[in-house]
């Protein structure tokens, strides 16, 4: 939030402002309530009007954006129940799209050392599905699905590498909602 609050280099075109208020929407749909009560947004879903504002206001809109951004961080840092031990609940915080796939990769490495992997990789695939992870869990089911290994590479270290991949990765999909 405190980036997109911060960049408010102007004159914003329609793809610029379309972004920032699409980013604002990311981030606050992962939001707790406990966070969320702290801003005063603007209206942030403005559809195809932004095709007809001008440069001006078009950056009064983006300004108007961020102040209430940075009045809302502002507002954060000073509520003692947000800090580390505080009374705040976060119950109704959403699980982000990483956090799944970080689940279906710890279920697959469960199952992998098991040997019975099958029902594992398939959650795994739903969960990676429209990703750019998707193609590393193609990678494994082309591993496991190998007949013959040669070569210097054994078959778990490949699995394992891709694995890893997955779960760095998997930070890219922690501002989506599951």
């Amino acid at each position: 939030m405190e980036s997109i609050a911060q960049d408010r280099k102007p004159p914003f075109d329609l793809e610029q402002i379309n972004n920032k208020f699409g980013a604002v929407i990311e981030v606050t749909n992962m939001l707790p309530s406990a966070v969320m009560r702290h801003f005063d947004l603007p209206f942030l879903f403005i559809g195809a009007s932004a095709e007809h504002w001008s440069t001006e206001r078009r950056t009064a809109e983006a300004q108007k954006l961020c102040d209430a951004l940075m009045k809302g961080l502002d507002e954060i840092a000073k509520d003692d129940s947000l800090r580390k031990g505080g009374s705040a609940k976060f119950s109704d915080r959403k699980r982000t799209r990483g956090e799944v796939i970080l689940a279906a990769v710890g279920k697959f490495k469960e199952a992998y050392r098991a040997q019975n992997y099958s029902p594992s990789l398939s959650s795994l695939r739903e969960a990676a599905m429209g990703t750019s992870i998707q193609r590393r869990v193609t990678e494994i089911e082309r591993i496991l699905n190998r007949a013959r290994w040669s070569g210097p590479t054994s078959r778990d270290y490949e699995v394992y590498r891709e694995i890893g991949a997955i779960e760095f990765y998997a930070s890219r999909y922690h501002h989506e909602p599951a």
